[in-house]
């Protein structure tokens, strides 16, 4: 269980919580000026109250004997803005696409949904669970699929006051894109020193201690409006004299929008919340582990293992121990799943060596491969990388310069994408047919799918700003299969439909949906040794 997948989880609360503080730092947005608000509770109560035969507003005689000098004070009071100064690597390059109605509709969504974003970060439960109880509690449930909208537009409403996912922005304004990865980076960073602040403290909880002023740069630079900063006249159906004080409304200026990254030091992130969203892939790592374990005080034969130890070497033999290695070992929650699952191996047994943690990977790692070289190619030693890795690390699918052509945006680099990154891989425990496993079809109305195709050359991309790199081939000059009594759906009938399955071990293969007929994919071996599965492109 890699230390990453628990840097994320952390990464993902700080994520919400950090939402939750601009929205509530930037709540002002969402209040009427002072003054507007008075004029539209005056009109609504029959009009102004005024002192006969004066023209003013009530109270207006005491306005006039202010002192000239209090009023200069009060002017420039008033004027006066706190202007947060920052500092740090890459600020010049944060920018802000969000219009600033976007910006508010993200800050009242946040609100309204609180404590259903808090509910996400104490439980595992998905975000859409808890909008269905928030709609039934309100009265305001219709269906799922409304609940689903707002559910989106929540998770949409956090990314746009802390955008960490670039990927979306690739290719249509580079600008935001790299803005978003710098901020992800900046909280990504954040996530990881909490992570080992509460692994080595074991405290109950741990505030962020650093200044994360390039997201504090990004709240400040709401693009202005054209008429950001001018004072609206309002209009009035009464006639004053000249004197009177007209009424005005404000939008606040570009430096209110900007939140001291001191203030970001009150988000926190506990012990028991971090516990929560990684116990159950901890758990399943280490019975995997446990399962192992347990298999070795069984008898093992030259066909069935590698070792053959005779009965007096049996006897003899030392128990086997548990080792942790990793960074990820340090966690109190690793340390405790360990000896409760691991119940029947004494304390002696189980070795956690803070200064080797690191080391015992690579030395783990070169023992696994000269395992796999000398005893894998008979099947002794074989595992799926599924069982590691349940999602495509990459986007798959076809780079044609042409369709860059066609659509800049879509396409971008000519990469058209058969498998998002993120696709979960779906592996049918008893095999399984065209329906069971990941898939997508694609019909000729893509180009590069026609009838006389001989091969498809497949790519991956990882969106990390270098090209796609080339996977192999899919072989359509010989099927390799054909599935029997084979009935074409509907909308494979008038036109050629080629559906592409994601099989174990990221691997591809394509079925002819008016035919039936699969073809394999030809991994390119140089780069993806089928014998190696985690090595390659993955």
């Amino acid at each position: 269980y890699g230390g990453d997948i628990v840097t994320l989880e952390i990464f993902r609360i700080l994520k919400k919580r950090l939402a939750i503080k601009i929205a509530q730092e930037h709540k002002h947005l969402l209040e009427e000026p002072t003054a507007q608000k008075e004029q539209k509770e005056e009109e609504e109560g029959f009009g102004f109250k005024m002192e006969w035969g004066t023209g003013k507003k009530k109270g207006a005689e005491k306005d006039v004997a202010k002192s000239i000098f209090d009023l200069g004070e009060e002017e420039e009071e008033k004027q006066a803005v706190q202007v947060v100064h920052l500092e740090g690597e890459g600020l010049d390059q944060i920018v802000n696409r969000a219009e600033l109605p976007a910006w508010k509709d993200a800050v009242k969504t946040v609100l309204d949904y609180q404590n259903v974003i808090e509910k996400t970060i104490e439980t595992t439960k998905p975000l859409l669970d808890f909008v269905i109880e928030k709609e039934k509690a309100d009265g305001t449930y219709v269906d799922e699929r409304q609940s689903k909208d707002i559910a989106e537009k929540i998770e949409d409403a956090i990314e746009t006051l802390v955008p960490t996912k670039w990927a979306r922005y690739e290719g249509k304004d580079e600008e935001m894109m790299l803005t978003a990865r710098m901020i992800f980076y900046e909280l990504w960073h954040e996530a990881d020193r909490l992570k080992i602040n509460l692994s080595k403290t074991r405290a109950e909880k741990r505030n962020v201690q650093s200044t994360l002023t390039r997201l504090a740069k990004y709240t400040g630079s709401v693009p202005r409006p054209s008429d950001w900063g001018k004072k609206e006249q309002e209009e009035s159906e009464f006639v004053f004299e000249e004197e009177e004080e007209k009424q005005e409304k404000e939008e606040p200026v570009l430096s209110e929008l900007t939140i001291d990254p001191v203030k970001f030091t009150e988000i926190y992130v506990s012990m028991e919340e971090m516990n929560t969203h990684v116990e159950e892939p901890i758990v399943a790592a280490i019975k995997k582990a446990h399962t192992l374990w347990k298999k070795q005080h069984e008898k093992l034969t030259a066909e069935s293992g590698l070792i053959v130890v005779g009965e007096e070497e049996t006897a003899r033999a030392k128990p086997l121990k548990v080792v942790l290695a990793g960074n990820s070992s340090n966690l109190p929650i690793v340390q405790e799943k360990i000896r409760e699952i691991f119940n029947e191996v004494s304390e002696e047994d189980i070795v956690i060596d803070p200064k080797e943690l690191k080391t015992a990977v690579a030395i783990g790692a070169c023992e696994e491969y000269l395992l796999r070289t000398t005893f894998g190619e008979e099947g002794a030693i074989s595992y799926s990388a599924t069982g590691f890795l349940t999602r495509v690390p990459y986007s798959i699918g076809f780079l044609d310069r042409q369709l860059e052509l066609i659509d800049p945006v879509k396409f971008p680099h000519g990469f058209y994408t058969i498998f998002e990154r993120g696709t979960e891989i779906k592996i049918p425990q008893n095999g399984g047919d065209a329906e069971d496993y990941t898939h997508k079809d694609v019909s000729e109305d893509v180009f590069l799918i026609h009838e006389h195709m001989e091969q498809l050359v497949i790519f991956a991309d990882y969106h990390d700003g270098s090209p796609p790199k080339y996977l192999g081939f899919i072989d359509f000059t010989q099927p390799e299969d054909r599935f029997p009594n084979w009935e074409p759906p509907e909308h494979a009938k008038e036109k050629l439909v080629i559906r592409f399955q994601l099989l174990e071990n990221r691997e591809l293969r394509a079925i002819n949906l008016r035919t039936g007929e699969i073809f394999a994919f030809a991994p390119h071996k140089e780069k993806w040794d089928e014998r190696y599965p985690f090595s390659g492109f993955h």
